[in-house]
């Protein structure tokens, strides 16, 4: 009965052991014409893959918040690619520097286009809107946007405006 047992136990640990021995080893080195060597990575596929949108920085005006401190007004361009209706506020991240500090969204009394950026547009629309930011001083500001959900880092637009 004993020897049954071992039997059997040794019986199952080769059956587990096989599978598991075929994955070590030695890579081939006959592979160069295979699908899966020339298979890109996800990191690979992410910085080729194109966005479902575009967005363009067009222009950018000093102004003053509604406490009368300066504030810049960028404007920008929205196009939609996707399949889905999208706003560019559910879209796209947008980042204002100066002096290396981010800035913050200004509320201005001036008429801006901001409706625009909360709108939702079909495929192949295209919007624009403008949003103001907070700024210290007339030293240069960079805008940048992304895409709001990628697994690339690659940026949609960016610009750089000297206020002074």
């Amino acid at each position: 009965m004993e020897i049954k047992k071992s039997l059997c136990v040794f019986a199952i640990s080769a059956l587990i052991a096989l599978p598991i021995a075929g994955c070590g080893g030695s890579p081939s080195t006959n592979n160069a014409g295979s699908d899966e060597a020339k298979k890109p990575t996800q990191a690979e596929k992410a910085e080729t893959a194109t966005s479902d949108y575009a967005v363009t920085i067009d222009g950018c005006k000093k102004g003053q918040d509604y406490e009368g401190k300066p504030c810049v007004i960028i404007d920008f361009t929205f196009t939609n690619n996707s399949d889905d209706p999208q706003s560019m506020a559910s879209a796209a991240s947008i980042e204002v520097y100066q002096n290396n500090v981010q800035c913050d969204v200004a509320i201005t009394d001036t008429d801006i286009n901001a409706d625009n950026y909360m709108n939702n547009v079909k495929k192949g629309a295209t919007i624009s809107c403008s949003l103001a930011y907070s700024v210290a001083d007339d030293s240069d500001i960079e805008v940048s946007v992304k895409e709001l959900v990628s697994l690339s880092d690659k940026p949609l637009a960016e610009k750089t405006f000297s206020l002074s």
